[in-house]
């Protein structure tokens, strides 16, 4: 496999969901706004819960495809892991406190987005 194929692997499809979410929160944290690989991220969720998820379906929680959201387990490791960072974003005034609560919410499907 070529380095370049390694690099665009190891990334993830760029995702794009319709409202802020712990799951767009988290993935955005720990890949330094997509710099680092999301293959790192997902190595350590992993080890840390004892787990084996792949990509998709972090995009699949991140978009609430087909209703998917994040199980308690990994809600609470993602909240545990994001909520210092926002922490410090907070102190240095670069969100707000609305910010954090969106940051954090689950994610929502096209229903609930619509309200039905």
């Amino acid at each position: 496999m070529s380095e370049n194929a390694k690099k665009r692997w190891g990334r993830g499809a760029p995702v794009h969901p319709t409202d802020a979410n712990i799951v767009s929160t988290w993935r955005r944290l720990m890949t330094d706004g997509g710099a680092l690989p999301l293959s790192d991220a997902l190595k350590s969720l992993n080890q840390d819960l004892g787990t084996n998820y792949r990509h998709d379906r972090i995009t699949a929680w991140e978009q609430a495809l087909g209703g998917r959201k994040p199980n308690v387990q990994v809600y609470e490791y993602m909240l545990s892991v994001v909520i210092p960072l926002l922490l410090e974003q907070w102190k240095r005034g670069e969100i707000n406190e609305g910010d954090i609560v969106a940051a954090v919410a689950l994610p929502r499907t096209d229903s609930e987005v619509r309200g039905e």
